[in-house]
């Protein structure tokens, strides 16, 4: 299995970053899990010696033995175990939040999140909070990275603690007002490792963690209601709940909600929305959105209804009056282009050739005159046909701008007008 490629950060780049740029945050990760064990033995002590003795960077091992790709054969069974776990849900969040002060956009751009500058430095301030996700991910599944040391020859054999109180504790912490430890004591029912596995009592603690507003919770309960784990099989419960986890910044529930609209499952087909939810849903990490990529259409527009969804806890009501505008269904707005704005589109369209024509009989301010009148016509009908076709307002007002410029705005005009041929044509 690949967890990350330097790829997908390179060609994307809009400045001159170098491409090493682009495996900088796999790089640290890389370090991380080297210098915790977690490699697979193929590392010789020879390639990770000049790690452990910083005269070399995670990012250039990546580079230089991993081609710049981090690949499950990288990692040892604990390291690829924890690493299937974490990476892709949960890493680039944190890299993201441990240096968004270092990134030129806080890292909503490519460019922006690949900022970081490579150094040791900046690794010792990540390095703590994975090991904090490494520890959490290891005690809630029991899963031994070592053996424990041997107790003193003569020091009384301490007693292993009760799995039934340890589990009694997370309870007890959920309860005291911790809401994140209901995730925990959901996890403990599904792994089953110190309590009977019960998919109903992890959705239960799951729902008491959903909620309170624990975006991890809601996110499990929708996978729970998707699947039919603990809870009747209900597709709307899913999808209200990955949207409660999206609204709260969660990756992976932000790719469910994008499939939601690509799809129309339970919401109104639409492309537009589910393009801006995939891109948000990258910039959080998510791999399954980088895997589905976004489907052909007007990315300007998906990119300003982006900025509007990832304001923190935007992204509900955003979706909520695109839906209840003419523009939210579908291909928001079908059936709702004709009448006036067409044939005003229709003379843009033509406006080229008609004020060629009106040269043979029109001079000087005649001319303006009807040259300011078929910009005005055209501005016209490619504003409102554009809202008609579903487009964001701000592009709908660009391109009538655009329209009413001789000459560009026939070429404006006639592409709406196979847009809209397109959308109404027989099957």
């Amino acid at each position: 299995m690949k967890y990350d490629d330097a790829e997908y950060c390179f060609l994307n780049f809009e400045t001159d970053l170098p491409n090493e740029a682009g495996g900088t945050h796999a790089g640290m990760y890389l370090a991380w899990a080297a210098l915790k064990g977690l490699l697979d033995p193929g590392f010789d002590e020879a390639t990770l010696a000049p790690l452990r003795a910083r005269q070399i960077t995670g990012s250039q091992l990546f580079f230089d033995k991993c081609d710049g790709k981090l690949l499950d054969d990288d990692l040892s069974d604990v390291g690829d175990a924890f690493t299937a776990s974490y990476y892709a849900s949960h890493f680039h969040a944190d890299y993201q939040q441990v240096f968004r002060g270092d990134m030129p956009d806080g890292g909503e751009t490519t460019d922006g999140f690949c900022g970081v500058p490579d150094t040791w430095e900046n690794f010792d301030r990540l390095a703590p909070v994975l090991d904090e996700r490494f520890e959490h991910w290891r005690r809630a599944r029991l899963a031994a990275v070592a053996p424990p040391p041997a107790a003193p020859a003569l020091a009384p054999r301490a007693l292993p603690e009760d799995p039934a109180d340890a589990v009694h504790k997370v309870r007890a912490r959920a309860q005291g007002g911790d809401d994140g430890a209901w995730f925990d004591l959901g996890v403990e029912y599904i792994t089953g490792q110190r309590v009977p596995q019960d998919m109903a009592k992890a959705a239960d603690a799951f729902t008491r963690g959903a909620e309170r507003g624990d975006v991890e919770c809601q996110f499990n309960l929708g996978v729970c209601f998707q699947h039919g784990d603990g809870r009747p099989q209900d597709a709307a419960r899913a999808l209200h709940w990955f949207s409660q986890a999206a609204n709260g910044g969660h990756g992976e529930a932000t790719f469910q909600l994008g499939q939601a609209y690509r799809n129309g499952s339970g919401v109104p087909q639409d492309l537009l929305a589910a393009n801006a939810l995939m891109l948000l849903a990258q910039s959080r990490g998510s791999a399954d959105a980088r895997k589905a990529g976004i489907t052909a259409g007007t990315l300007l527009d998906a990119t300003l209804l982006l900025d509007q969804i990832r304001q923190p806890h935007q992204l509900l009501p955003t979706l909520a009056q695109r839906r209840g505008s003419a523009a939210a269904p579908g291909r928001a707005g079908e059936g709702r282009v004709g009448g006036a704005p067409v044939i005003a589109l229709l003379v843009g369209a033509g406006s080229f050739i008609l004020l060629l024509l009106a040269t043979s009989f029109a001079k000087g301010t005649a001319l303006q005159a009807l040259a300011l009148l078929l910009g005005a016509v055209s501005a016209f009908g490619a504003y409102r046909c554009s809202l008609g076709l579903g487009k964001s307002g701000p592009v709908a007002m660009l391109l009538g701008v655009l329209a009413f410029v001789p000459v560009l705005g026939s070429f404006v005009c006639l592409g709406l007008l196979l847009q809209i041929y397109r959308q109404h044509r027989p099957g």
